[in-house]
């Protein structure tokens, strides 16, 4: 069920098994997984169910290093999370993005890709994804069409799946309402995580609204499932009794954040112009499928290079020499984006 917080008496209590901070992809996903189990939860969401200035300004921040780069832009700050206006690309993260590597500072994890497969294979469905499969020996004969013949021991492909894309929101707002063990509390803002007198255990978190009304939420167990950004952000804002935030007893809370870097790298002109390129993008009977390129395991390694893909778009002779057209293409392209990720629509849409 729904409660919003702005109705609610000011003071209020609310309890349950579990307290999931973040009402986006992964923390509807939890919810509901929990539902099935008997397992109560009680769904904290800082925005209401559709779009709101006030509240998506809570995402603004600075950025250094990177012009014309805006935190909240990309984000959306309501029920269903970012899942509101996202492109659909999903691929699992590879085996090397876990190891500690020799030239990568920091690097290496607890886990390995293999523990996380079985969570990702859960995951397909809720992003009406198709069968677990993320290379092409995995799909086999169900590919049309041939891939260039790129030598192997220096790129390989990358595989990655097409969501509709599903819109959270749209599809599971309805499962959250029927849902008798899930309350999903609207405009409520996590503002702190307050421990047990003398220990690390979670007493319970306070939320708010913008207009400062408050409540606190108590569970048997706490997730944070605010996204890569606003999870460090809650952590280090609960500050009232560690003065460096929740869990930054190594200063590494909010460090080492990737955001989705992109940039041209060049142009490739082949020598038949009747090549087919849709081996790149293609659809199955199950998925629809996006085929990029990368660097092989062992080049990124005794390179010491991050993972990356590249990705081919076809670029018509027409056109290709013709900068003001994709400039003015571009920055129409933005403009419409950016206003219909802040549920607006921009001026001159119809003419």
């Amino acid at each position: 069920m729904f409660i919003d917080l702005l109705s609610q008496p000011d003071g209020s209590r609310f309890s349950a098994d579990v307290c999931i901070a973040g009402a986006g992809p992964a923390g509807i996903t939890l919810a509901l997984e929990l539902a099935r189990r008997g397992i109560t939860s009680v769904l904290l969401e800082s925005g209401g169910m559709q779009y709101e200035e006030s509240v998506q300004s809570l995402y603004d921040g600075k950025v250094t290093g990177h012009a014309n780069t805006d935190v909240s832009y990309s984000r959306l700050r309501q029920f269903g999370g970012t899942s509101g206006h996202w492109t659909g690309m999903c691929a699992p993260l590879e085996a090397i993005d876990f190891e500690a590597r020799d030239g990568v500072p920091h690097s290496g994890w607890p886990i390995t890709r293999a523990a996380l497969d079985p969570f990702y294979e859960r995951a397909q469905p809720y992003l009406d994804l198709g069968p677990y499969k993320y290379s092409l020996d995995e799909w086999g004969v169900e590919l049309n069409g041939s891939p260039l013949p790129l030598d192997p021991a220096q790129v390989v492909p990358s595989v990655y799946q097409m969501s509709a894309p599903t819109r959270f929101a749209e599809k599971y707002a309805g499962n959250v309402e029927a849902a008798e063990n899930i309350t999903c509390i609207l405009h409520a803002s996590v503002t702190d995580i307050v421990l047990a007198d003398g220990t690390s255990r979670v007493d319970r978190v306070t939320i708010a609204t913008l207009d400062g009304q408050t409540a606190g939420v108590t569970a048997k167990a706490y997730v944070l499932a605010c996204g890569g950004i606003e999870n460090p952000r809650v952590l280090l804002n609960a500050a009232s009794q560690r003065q460096s935030g929740l869990g930054n007893e190594n200063d590494l809370v909010g460090r080492f954040f990737m955001d989705h870097l992109n940039t041209t790298t060049g142009n490739l002109v082949l020598s038949d112009d009747e090549t087919d390129m849709g081996f790149y993008d293609q659809a199955t009977e199950t998925a629809q499928l996006l085929i990029g390129m990368t660097l092989p395991a062992q080049v990124k390694r005794t390179e010491k290079l991050l993972n990356n893909a590249a990705f081919m778009s076809i670029s018509w002779e027409s056109q290709a020499h013709n900068d003001d057209f994709r400039d003015h293409a571009w920055l129409a392209f933005s403009t419409l984006a950016k206003s219909l990720s802040r549920g607006q629509a921009p001026e001159r849409l119809t003419e």
